[in-house]
């Protein structure tokens, strides 16, 4: 059996409960936006759309921004909407893991565990309406 990627979900909402200091925050926002992105990576692959391989100047996109374009430039509202809320959540893993001067508190764990929640829960919907 294959690994579930919301998995990383789960482990992310532990650490949110279980949060001691900002470590466990910091950490949490990473694995929830991860959960997010995976899903959303899977989502692309099983319903074959195809992948932005650049941007509008012809730059070449590195793979968080392919998949997170890739959806924004769909024409299903809801898949827009993952996109946009991807790329909101990965400016926040980002700060979450590179900024040392930022701070990550639980609400900010808490907002980022909601959103990719939300991009879970949408691309599984929108998988299983696409095969019924």
């Amino acid at each position: 059996m294959s690994f579930s990627w919301d998995s990383f979900l789960v482990y992310a909402q532990k650490l949110d409960r279980d949060g001691l200091d900002e470590c466990y925050y910091r950490s949490g926002v990473s694995r929830a936006y991860y959960a997010a992105f995976h899903c959303a990576e899977e989502y692309i692959a099983k319903n074959n759309i195809t992948v932005i391989e650049y941007d509008a100047s012809g730059k070449k996109l590195k793979a968080h921004e392919k998949v997170w374009l890739t959806l924004q430039k769909e024409k299903d509202f809801i898949v827009r909407k993952i996109g946009t809320d991807g790329y909101g959540i990965r400016s926040e893993r980002t700060r979450s893991d590179y900024d040392c001067d930022c701070c990550i508190d639980r609400k900010t764990l808490k907002k980022v565990c909601d959103k990719a929640q939300k991009i879970i829960d949408s691309c599984k919907e929108l998988t299983a309406s696409h095969f019924v």
